[in-house]
């Protein structure tokens, strides 16, 4: 469901994820270090994904740590 006001749609009203991606484009990263943090939680490898671009992922990253 999204808001129409004045014929502008407003899907971050409703969207956790939108809403925070909204306020990054605005406002920046509140807390770097615990972004940073959270993505190399999340890296992954996918099964048809290279090692090389992982490896990269993963040192951009720790670099901004």
């Amino acid at each position: 469901m999204a808001i129409w006001h004045n014929s502008i749609h407003h899907v971050w009203l409703y969207s956790w994820a939108s809403f925070v991606k909204e306020m990054h484009t605005y406002f920046g990263i509140s807390d770097v270090v615990v972004e940073v943090a959270h993505s190399l939680d999340y890296l992954r490898m996918n099964s048809d994904d290279q090692i090389a671009i992982y490896n990269i992922a993963f040192l951009q990253y720790s670099a901004e740590l």
